[in-house]
């Protein structure tokens, strides 16, 4: 919601629970668009659903309607079953509609696991997190989202999020989220080679509600409201230790755009979202940020994709407790503990199927990264290097891919690894 107030854990999680569809790979057989004959497509239908309703999961399909059955590209059907994050397609075909002279373009599913206990695992060279979260990627079958979840880290720091969001299920609908958080905070940011340049401990509570607007299933408009409280606590030994802690009052406009291809072994896509913020700051001046995210993910050939992804943050006024990570600007160079008020950033790389197993695929991804930032301690800074990986997305479960990383950063000459389970950024 605002800025740096929210614990990047919580803050990763939530968006990638309620904000980003899950990545999988699916089995697809049998697929018989090329034989659906004439005629205009004047229905849909799916079938294999035990618990997701039957509008939910026709809901990504009825943009097809009124197109000649014919020129249906069923990758593109498969994208739309799969953004969904909680069905495989297994076969697409048509039948001929017995009402009237039309066609059914008929999916053929499997539900994905979506409610389950999910492990979280977070480490790095900067610390380890450990974590557990009750998730329900498709409560009531609505695809909604909810999720309780629980972190520790070796710093000493935990935080409890709970969030449910409920997804638009037509074409046209309104859908909204709510959340709230509690953490308690050993704080220490870090310049580019670990070194402290802030330690204070700190306790965060807040919460938020927010609504969206479908306007067709590529254009989605948001507002949102949040309140976090940050109180100080006694320091032993703090460094650069803000005066006071903050109560401050958000309110969030957004607007994003986003559209999906398959390829047979990744899902992916192109989008950007953009987010105001106006943050209403007791007994202090308020101040305004702006955060911008692309992303083009395109497949060269089947199972080998260009993946360009880039972010900005602009917050010039914004106090040391509402600074941000440089997870934001999407790059994997700088340590998880770096803290910068404004960034720029940009991963251009390529990634590549090695495997596809019954459970998911297996993929090797490296890009190259840059990222200009500033702050009030280190002022204007300018990183790069190379980052990559190994990557395992699962088709039958709606989790987030399992990885292993590794980043250089050039300039400050550190290299970092990282292992995720239950979540990725």
């Amino acid at each position: 919601m605002i800025g740096k107030t929210l614990p990047l854990s919580a803050l990763a999680l939530a968006a990638l629970f309620l904000f980003f569809p899950i990545r999988a790979a699916a089995q697809v057989t049998g697929a018989r668009a090329a034989e659906a004959g004439g005629g205009r497509v004047s229905g849909v239908s799916v079938a294999g659903l035990r618990r997701t309703r039957p509008h939910v999961a026709e809901q990504p399909l009825r943009k097809f309607i009124g197109m000649d059955a014919n020129s249906v590209n069923t990758e593109d059907v498969y994208a739309a079953i799969l953004a969904m994050g909680i069905l495989t397609p297994i076969e697409i075909f048509f039948a001929d509609d017995p009402g009237g002279p039309g066609k059914i373009l008929v999916a053929v599913v499997e539900e994905k696991w979506t409610f389950f206990p999910v492990p979280i695992v977070i480490a790095s060279q900067d610390t380890a997190s450990f974590g557990l979260g009750l998730m329900d990627s498709n409560a009531f079958g609505l695809n909604d989202k909810m999720i309780l979840m629980g972190m520790y880290s070796l710093t000493g720091s935990w935080t409890a999020t709970a969030l449910y969001m409920a997804t638009p299920d037509r074409d046209r609908g309104i859908g909204w989220q709510i959340m709230g958080f509690y953490s308690d905070q050993s704080r220490v940011d870090t310049d580019q080679k670990r070194s402290v340049i802030r330690q204070f401990n700190v306790s965060s509570a807040g919460g938020g509600l927010g609504i969206n607007y479908s306007f067709n299933s590529f254009l989605t408009a948001g507002l949102s409201a949040g309140v976090q409280n940050h109180m100080l606590r006694e320091t032993a030994d703090p460094v650069e230790m803000p005066g006071q802690g903050i109560l401050v009052l958000g309110i969030v406009p957004s607007l994003s755009a986003r559209r999906t291809e398959w390829d047979g072994y990744f899902l992916s896509e192109q989008g950007v979202s953009v987010n105001y913020t106006f943050n209403a700051v007791f007994d202090a001046p308020s101040f305004h940020s702006v955060s911008l995210s692309g992303a083009f993910a395109k497949s060269i050939i089947p199972g080998f994709r260009a993946d360009i992804r880039a972010g900005v943050i602009y917050a010039p006024g914004a106090p040391v407790l509402s600074e941000s990570p440089p997870s934001g600007a999407k790059v994997d160079i700088l340590p998880s503990t770096f803290s910068a008020r404004n960034y720029a950033g940009i991963s251009a790389g390529l990634e590549k199927h090695l495997f596809k197993f019954g459970f998911g695929t297996l993929s090797v991804a490296a890009a190259y990264q840059a990222l200009w930032s500033q702050g009030p301690i280190l002022g204007h800074q300018f990183d790069h290097g190379p980052a990559g990986g190994i990557r395992l997305y699962l088709s039958r479960i709606a989790l987030p891919a399992m990885g292993l990383g590794a980043a250089y950063n050039v300039r400050a000459d550190l290299f970092q690894g990282t292992f995720t389970i239950g979540m990725s950024f």
